[in-house]
């Protein structure tokens, strides 16, 4: 597995977020098939599928809703998350868990887990990366 992750960076929603991101993580997995044939000395794989998981926290906007990714949005929304300028990943994701709290000092915070949706036929056509 490899991963990226940010703290200085940060994470958009298209507009489908209320909140500001302190720390988010993009987690890329990729399946291996076991293509071993009788009599093999040796394991044989096959390169999967991949996939992107990830997560985020941060502080919530008072001026918009911080659950509309999840409860509002019926299609996957456009992210962007950017480790630092001119390094960015695109894709498609839905919000598949959401928790909001407040912390000690009294600032509203929120953590959500997303994952990649997409109907692309590979992971260049889902993924657009930018790095310079």
């Amino acid at each position: 597995m490899a991963g990226i992750s940010g703290v200085n960076g940060n994470i958009t929603f298209s507009g489908a977020l209320g909140g500001n991101i302190k720390s988010w993580t993009a987690n890329f997995t990729r399946a291996s098939v076991d293509i071993s044939a009788f009599g093999g000395a040796t394991r044989n794989r096959a390169v999967g599928l991949i996939d992107l998981t990830g997560s985020m926290t941060g502080s919530l906007d008072n001026t918009t809703s911080p659950t509309v990714a999840f409860t509002g949005n019926t299609v996957a929304a456009n992210i962007t998350l950017t480790a630092e300028t001119g390094n960015t990943l695109l894709f498609p994701a839905i919000i598949d868990s959401f928790t909001v709290g407040v912390a000690v000092d009294g600032e509203a915070t929120f953590s959500a887990n997303y994952a990649i949706a997409s109907t692309a036929t590979t992971f260049a056509g889902a993924v657009t990366a930018s790095w310079s």
